[in-house]
């Protein structure tokens, strides 16, 4: 499949996520399920220039340098597809298309493999970025999502939030309180 920027989309179906962009239709990006795997995507901003844009995960035979986060400082991507170790992100822009695959840090937020958890706990926002970050804003309340199960798929640096995924779609940022005993620590943060 070819991208805006007629750069081949890798359909590799070694990794976890299996969603691939098809285009765009005015700010919203389409996407197309090819597999029966986990469903995600969602939206961060590229708040770090040091990192290139590739055309697998960094490291992965075969891979090409195709950019760098440089070029797209501060631009909103969508993340349409992870590495499996979590580590890396496929993304695509409104302003440019199909981009490649960036190291998750470049999203100046904690990489992690993202993994399932439960909201077991009520009283909690779920805002558009982590709760006090500036530009932030509430979206609902973890009352709304008690007992459903989430993917989380990054943390802010101190691990306090983390970014839920719901249904195949992004949920919002929540605190960690929230989040049941599948969450993997050793002990609650409380």
């Amino acid at each position: 499949m070819k991208s805006s920027l007629n750069r081949q989309i890798p359909e590799d179906q070694n990794l976890r996520t299996t969603f691939r962009a098809k285009g765009f239709e005015g700010k919203g990006l389409i996407v197309e399920e090819y597999s029966n795997s986990a469903n995600t995507y969602y939206n961060m901003t590229v708040l770090q220039g040091n990192y290139s844009i590739d055309s697998l995960p960094w490291g992965t035979p075969g891979y090409r340098y195709l950019g760098s986060t440089r070029d797209i400082l501060g631009q909103d991507v969508t993340v349409v597809q992870e590495s499996e170790s979590g580590l890396y992100a496929e993304v695509c822009n409104t302003a440019n298309g199909y981009l490649g695959w960036v190291d998750k840090r470049a999203f100046d937020y904690r990489a992690v493999k993202s993994y399932e958890s439960t909201i077991l706990y009520p009283g909690y926002s779920i805002d558009t970025k982590p709760w006090g970050t500036s530009g932030y804003t509430t979206k609902s309340l973890t009352d709304r999502y008690m007992d459903q199960k989430v993917r989380i798929v990054m943390e802010d640096s101190s691990g306090s939030y983390a970014l839920a995924i719901h249904n195949g779609k992004e949920l919002g940022w929540v605190d960690t309180r929230s989040l049941g005993d599948s969450f993997p620590r050793l002990a609650r943060p409380y």
